[in-house]
């Protein structure tokens, strides 16, 4: 019977690869911080407020809960996410990067500065990730203020943003190249009256009895624009072992290896290349929005 099978429908993320997250790179403002594992310096304590509300995003933009676990008497601080790329995004940032996400309760999320201050995030709305949305928002009430803090795929957020920061499109590329999962980090300040018409709409439609999701879909889009784009996040999955070997034993055989994701065409053609999918000789053909590249 396997040696009647003629195509092969492959995952990437935890079959190709390990599922197995790390947050490798970070580009904020004009700033491209590759490699932060190592003792590269990364300027956390600017007072430019894009730097400052980037990483405030970092710890506070996610569903991340901590689970607090018994070390050798000292109370030692675990994070549990559904997303093992939000466990790695928050894990790097409290470890390396020194914004921590302390806690969360039912109304707030407590962060940790590198110059030791506590701060407080009041946490009003929570837009939550769909594969049709692919973003995700937070709005929150901080210093006097009320914001919209929102993480997700870069074309959703750029064609969205009335300003984008100098690294984002250079980083984009430079982390797709290497095959780096890529998330992009946007914020607006929103006025009182704005936030309150908006929000009686977004309850009117989360209690809708129908075209519920449909309601909620637009009510969030109309506050999900005109933003700043000023960071991205690079995150590394390595590859399965011997996922090279098994498949070019595939292809021996005779079968056609398709690899099914949804990531930028530069980080499926990276991850392609380096699990033996494509190799120097391969033409690829690119087929965006209609129109066919061959490279």
């Amino acid at each position: 019977e396997l040696g009647q099978v003629r195509y092969v429908f492959t995952d990437k993320t935890g079959t190709l690869t390990r599922n197995e997250m790390r947050l490798k790179h970070i580009a904020v403002e004009s700033d491209i911080y590759c490699d932060i594992d190592a003792s590269c310096i990364v300027n956390t304590t600017g007072e430019s407020l894009d730097r400052r509300m980037f990483y405030y995003m970092l710890t506070v933009c996610h569903t991340v809960v901590v689970d607090r676990q018994s070390n050798s008497g000292n109370e030692k601080r675990k994070y549990q996410a559904s997303s093992p790329d939000e466990a790695a995004i928050v894990s790097a940032a409290s470890d390396r990067l020194h914004w921590s996400f302390v806690d969360r309760d039912q109304t707030n999320v407590y962060v940790n500065t590198p110059d030791g201050c506590n701060l407080t995030f009041t946490i009003l709305n929570v837009l939550e990730f769909t594969s049709d949305r692919r973003r995700m928002s937070v709005v929150v009430e901080f210093d006097g203020g009320v914001w919209l803090l929102t993480k997700g795929a870069d074309d959703v957020l750029l064609e969205r943003a009335s300003f984008t920061c100098e690294a984002v499109i250079p980083s984009l590329d430079k982390f797709g190249s290497e095959g780096m999962r890529t998330l992009c980090f946007a914020y607006k300040p929103i006025s009182l009256s704005e936030y309150q018409s908006w929000n009686d709409e977004y309850q009117r439609a989360i209690c809708a009895v129908t075209n519920r999701q449909q309601s909620i879909d637009a009510c969030c889009d109309k506050l999900e624009q005109h933003w700043r784009v000023v960071g991205v996040t690079a995150v590394e999955d390595r590859l399965q072992e011997q996922v090279v070997d098994t498949l070019r034993m595939l292809r021996e055989a005779g079968m056609s290896v398709w690899m099914l994701t949804g990531d930028r065409p530069e980080t499926a053609l990276n991850i392609a290349r380096s699990c033996g999918l494509l190799d120097g000789l391969s033409v690829v053909d690119l087929v965006c929005d209609g129109d066919v590249n061959v490279g």
